[in-house]
């Protein structure tokens, strides 16, 4: 994103639009011509070339941490509420899970 000003006056003519979705777009019928896909590349006719490691974060503003306390290991996180990734796709939320070492975590 810090790049789009840069996209837009080199190549004026280009209209782009960007969205986020889990679902799996059809290319050719909802004329599309480029897609950034994470995972396992399902439709074995496409294209594709990687573009980086994508990894997920767990972060916390530093007023929930003093109101709540900062987790001291995996096992504290079940006590503190999380905002994470639902798949319209799977109709469910992503499985969080965390480690430290042997010590390991999970939730939905």
């Amino acid at each position: 994103m810090p790049n789009l000003q840069d996209f837009y006056r080199r190549y004026p003519d280009i209209y782009l639009m960007i969205g986020v979705n889990d679902r799996q777009v059809d290319l050719v019928q909802e004329g599309v011509d480029c897609v950034i896909r994470t995972g396992e590349l399902d439709d074995s006719t496409l294209v594709a070339r990687p573009l980086g490691r994508f990894r997920w974060v767990t972060c916390a503003s530093a007023a929930y941490l003093e109101e709540n306390g900062t987790p001291q290991n995996p096992q504290d996180l079940s006590h503190h509420r999380a905002i994470h990734y639902f798949s319209g796709r799977a109709r469910q939320a992503g499985e969080m899970r965390f480690a430290r070492g042997t010590e390991k975590s999970q939730s939905r």
